[in-house]
């Protein structure tokens, strides 16, 4: 549903801004990967199966937990464009902040790296979940719902195809014998910074038009406690809920594909570029789908499918597992791939579909209300990974993909049971 006429001027001027600002964020994104080069390269410091779970904590931890406040900021001004200029030229600092710490005092004080990238990848996460808020409720007022799915799948697909270059250029860099730790990994972190000073250009030309506002004034302790009458009014909104939380338990083993892989798989370190480059593919290929089924048919399919796929990959990482007990063999390694395919389209999937169903069942007004709630609620599960580390190192991680299977069973159970707003 619309609340708003939409400027068919800005539309114009917005859209390829949008494409050209989401195509090299994506593609930056896979150079610090969360669920691939990241884990990586935490596990070069430290063999701690917790560390390596911090890192989708922080990722997702540092992104949802500002939104509510910065919603309740947010949905009394009429634009939101100047706090998204300044939380993302704070994230992008915070990403060449990365790159100079790890290579000024990767190879001789471990500790001290580790400690920084957490400090300084939490601020990017950080500052990138307010910038999230502001950039959705521009985009919601300047693009038509049924332009929604195709802007975000070109976004996920024009940066997908240069992520193709960028899951190369990680293999190269990673195997290549004259690059060691932690120039390798600082030069990654190089390209992902220069690829966000560029992107952010194209955010400072986007065009805000007035926007609907709240009249009413209220403290942030206010705001909090009106949450349960906001979820319970709004029935499709508390499925919707439901439902991420469910699929939120694939944060407790995303970690750890990359890591479980070099267990019971001989690999070398440039196969965390090949992995890249499967996430990529995945993320290529959803981007074709979703969108035109976002467009055409509604994004309840797409959180379906979504859904369905989270839930195949830890089943397939069990059944690797398994086959690994009759000995090494090629056919893990194939068998194991499309657990990285099947990352890069739930990662594309939930970008997709979880966003634009909510822009379809709230009003304008509540807009930064609604999405904030949404992804704080979803906080919780930005914890899991921590736990799975725990569980790992506790029970190994074969008890840990069935956990989670068990809950992404139940979270395709819901999908199937959500409605279509559409209709």
């Amino acid at each position: 549903m619309e609340y708003r006429e939409i400027d068919e001027n800005i539309e114009r001027r917005n859209f390829p801004l949008f494409i050209a600002d989401g195509t090299l964020f994506f593609a930056a994104l896979l150079f610090i990967s969360y669920s691939t080069v990241l884990p990586a390269f935490v596990n070069t410091l430290t063999n701690s199966s917790v560390l390596i779970g911090l890192v989708t904590a922080v990722r997702f931890g540092g992104w949802f937990l500002p939104q509510m406040a910065a919603a309740n900021y947010l949905e009394r001004k009429p634009y939101k464009r100047p706090i998204m200029l300044l939380t993302s030229f704070l994230s992008r600092i915070s990403v060449f902040l990365i790159a100079f710490v790890t290579y000024q005092w990767g190879a001789e004080y471990g500790g001290v790296t580790l400690a920084l990238f957490f400090l300084f990848y939490f601020l990017f996460n950080f500052c990138e979940g307010i910038t999230t808020i502001a950039w959705v409720d521009i985009s919601a007022k300047t693009i038509r719902a049924t332009r929604r799915g195709s802007l975000m799948s070109t976004m996920q697909l024009f940066g997908s195809i240069l992520g193709l270059g960028a899951g190369f250029l990680i293999r190269q860099i990673l195997a290549h014998p004259g690059f060691s730790f932690p120039v390798n990994y600082s030069m990654i972190f190089l390209l992902a910074s220069i690829i966000l000073a560029v992107d952010y250009v194209f955010m400072v030309l986007l065009k805000e038009p007035a926007g609907k506002v709240k009249k009413e004034q209220r403290s942030f302790f206010q705001y909090l406690t009106s949450m349960p009458a906001f979820m319970k009014k709004n029935v499709v909104f508390m499925k919707m809920i439901m439902l991420r939380v469910l699929m939120s338990f694939g944060f407790l083993v995303l970690p750890f594909y990359v890591v479980y892989s070099q267990e019971i798989i001989t690999t070398g370190a440039g196969i965390v570029g090949i992995y890249v480059l499967l996430q990529t593919s995945g993320m290529i290929f959803a981007s074709l789908l979703f969108g035109r089924l976002s467009d055409r048919y509604g994004n309840r399919v797409v959180l379906l499918i979504t859904a369905i796929c989270t839930f195949l990959m830890p089943v397939l990482a069990l059944l690797v597992y398994v086959l690994s007990l009759g000995g090494q063999s090629p056919l893990l390694t194939l068998l194991y791939a499309p657990i990285f395919v099947g990352i890069g389209l739930s990662e594309c999937g939930q970008i997709i579909g979880y966003m634009n169903y909510l822009l379809e069942i709230v009003s304008e007004e509540e807009r930064p209300t609604y999405y904030g709630l949404s992804n704080t609620i979803s906080a919780l599960g930005a914890f899991f990974p921590l736990l799975g580390g725990l569980l790992a190192a506790r029970f190994g991680y074969e008890f840990l993909f069935f956990v989670a299977a068990l809950f992404l069973l139940a979270g395709v159970v819901c999908a199937f049971r959500l409605p279509e707003p559409r209709h």
